[in-house]
């Protein structure tokens, strides 16, 4: 791996623009890393997508994995079929899928910005801090957000 590989994942109603580029800005300046930067998120709104504007703003890479919530379940999915407001079957896994994904693409960190209500977010952490990548949670964000 070359550079600072940063996996992002936060709410999908995040919107600290600051606390996500203050962390961001932090994480780069403390690394020493310059601009050979790679930002690594779910693709999603909310963090996922700010943190893709500033990465993009910045002249950074960005590595965005789309979930794929109605591609056909995994042999290992054990779940009932779900089906959203249309009628369409999805797999409510695919979140989980996609974490893994992206923990196993690699980082040096994981900045994480949560809200209250967040299930997808502490997942990706779990697998995160499973994998022994150096979660941050900046207070700030929680002091700011909420």
């Amino acid at each position: 791996m070359t550079g600072l590989r940063i996996l992002v994942t936060g709410s999908r109603r995040w919107a600290n623009r600051l606390a996500i580029a203050y962390t961001l800005h932090s994480l780069v300046v403390a690394s020493g890393a310059g601009d050979d930067v790679v930002v690594i998120h779910g693709a999603q709104t909310g963090a996922d997508r700010i943190a893709d504007g500033i990465a993009t703003a910045w002249g950074w890479r960005t590595e965005p994995h789309l979930a794929r919530w109605y591609d056909d379940c995994l042999s290992t999915c054990t779940h009932l079929p779900r089906f959203d407001r249309n009628g369409n079957v999805y797999c409510p896994a695919a979140g989980n899928y996609r974490n893994q994904l992206m923990v196993d693409r690699g980082a040096d960190f994981c900045a994480a910005f949560p809200l209250r209500d967040s299930v997808g977010t502490p997942d990706c952490v779990k697998r995160a801090r499973r994998a022994g990548i150096r979660i941050v949670e900046p207070p700030v964000g929680k002091l700011l957000v909420g």
